[in-house]
């Protein structure tokens, strides 16, 4: 704006302009209280009254301009504008000139307060015309750029529930004028993707314009956003792809040369680390084959790796360990510290009564601790004879269990863990049980396998007609 206005003498001037009218109106209003049915004291403080009762002031003209004076003494610039089409026909150039660039002039002035957004402000009113005729374009191109950055760094650096979309498409129908190289004069936090919806192709399009001046690292700063889109939707668990890795190196070719800048560095460890966060999860799986993917963007050797996913993984949540087994987690990822803690979390478990929903079990969580062997989470000795103390507890109870838990044994119990004698011994008193509770199917179909493989004994178990 122009530099002779002064801010101070201008708002000298509102406030005698306000002092006349309110002496204009002071009569009507004063009448109003004192011909109200409640009776009510007199108000000491005119201005004030005037503004509480503003509706009863019979001249629109004055009770618009009222209001405008009141808002600009009170620096409330977004209300002053609010009768401004009505009231600027009745006014000067010279005056509306007057009142408009006071207004902007505030705006500069309270900018800085939280969600107050001056800038961006003075953009929405330029585009709807209330202030266009006051603002030369050299003053547009500032206060575009320093309200794209008023939204970006209040709205689009993460943790904000509603975003100003409608503002943010307003100023981007000037983006024209947004020049990124003044990326150190203005940022704050990095820039996120968000779930709210404000990158869209208006601001790729500035950012392909724009990254040709920019230095690699300023590139990047700006490329983060779109970046995190591409991660977002190539390892998405709505519309899953066929290759996630594949889309996802294609979709990354175009910002392949800002992968290694620290930016997105950073950007590619919060998105693994939350994979690795949140693993203890009914998509643990598709967690698992997203952070393996994106592992290999990350610049960390071996060692800072097991640490920073030792530090990530949710070490004190329930079940865990039933997780990182079921999904064959790496182990390589853990350090020795989190591995101990994880094994120790194995034991407890195998040790607890297994979970109601599943019924009595013969030998508690044996596809667990079988998986724990297989995928070497224990030692395979300790699992092994955890096996065979199950085992011989089943081969000398005096109170035989039910059907069901002894079909899931044959069922569960991989041979390849049991030595050969005991696991026939095993079955042939599975098939014993399944007779006295009257499963002949199941009996038979066991009965049979054992007689093809060569090693079924009769003399064990009772008499009986195959199924």
């Amino acid at each position: 704006m122009e530099s002779e206005f002064n801010y101070e003498d201008a708002k000298a001037r509102v406030s005698k302009e306000l002092t006349d009218l309110v002496e204009q109106i002071w009569p009507e209003i004063k009448k109003s209280y004192e011909e109200s049915i409640v009776q009510i004291a007199i108000p000491e403080n005119k201005v004030k009254a005037i503004y509480t009762n503003c509706f009863n002031i019979k001249d629109d003209n004055k009770r618009k301009r009222f209001s405008m004076l009141f808002n600009l003494e009170e620096e409330c610039y977004w209300h002053a504008i609010d009768n401004w089409p009505e009231i600027r026909k009745t006014l000067t150039k010279e005056d509306e000139k007057f009142y408009a660039t006071l207004m902007i002039e505030e705006a500069k002035k309270r900018q800085h307060e939280e969600e107050r957004f001056g800038y961006m402000w003075i953009v929405i009113n330029y585009d709807n015309g209330n202030l266009q005729n006051f603002i030369s374009e050299e003053f547009l191109e500032e206060v575009v750029n320093r309200g794209f950055w008023e939204i970006a760094n209040g709205y689009f650096t993460g943790g904000i529930f509603s975003l100003p979309l409608e503002k943010y498409y307003t100023l981007m129908k000037y983006s024209k004028y947004l020049d990124f190289s003044r990326l150190d004069e203005f940022k704050d936090k990095p820039l996120v993707q968000g779930q709210y919806g404000w990158l869209d192709y208006r601001y790729i399009e500035v950012f392909e314009r724009e990254r040709k001046k920019l230095s690699l690292e300023d590139s990047a700063w700006f490329a983060r956003p779109i970046i995190e889109s591409v991660i977002s939707w190539s390892l998405s668990f709505e519309n899953p792809e066929d290759n996630p890795k594949e889309g996802l190196k294609k979709k990354l070719e175009p910002y392949k040369k800002y992968l290694n800048i620290r930016t997105i560095q950073d950007l590619l460890k919060e998105k693994f680390q939350y994979y690795i966060k949140y693993i203890n999860d009914e998509d643990a799986g598709s967690y698992l084959g997203y952070a393996n993917i994106l592992i290999d963007y990350i610049n960390l050797s071996e060692d800072e790796i097991t640490r920073f996913v030792s530090a990530s993984l949710p070490k004190e949540e329930f079940d865990l360990e039933r997780t990182l087994i079921e999904i064959n987690f790496p182990k390589k990822w853990l350090n020795s510290e989190t591995m101990s803690i994880i094994q120790e979390k194995i034991i407890k478990h195998l040790d607890r009564p297994p979970y109601h929903w599943k019924g009595k079990q013969v030998i508690p969580h044996l596809g667990f601790l079988q998986d724990v062997i297989q995928r070497e989470w224990l030692d395979e000795d300790i699992g092994k004879e955890r096996i065979k103390k199950g085992l011989e507890n089943y081969l000398t109870q005096k109170h035989r269990p039910g059907g069901a838990p002894v079909l899931e044994l044959l069922q569960v119990l991989n041979p390849k863990h049991v030595e050969q004698k005991l696991y026939r011994e095993v079955v042939h008193q599975s098939i014993t049980d399944l007779v006295k509770r009257k499963r002949i199917e199941e009996a038979s179909a066991w009965y049979k396998k054992a007689e093809q493989e060569g090693w079924l004994d009769k003399n064990k178990i009772p008499i009986f007609e195959l199924s």
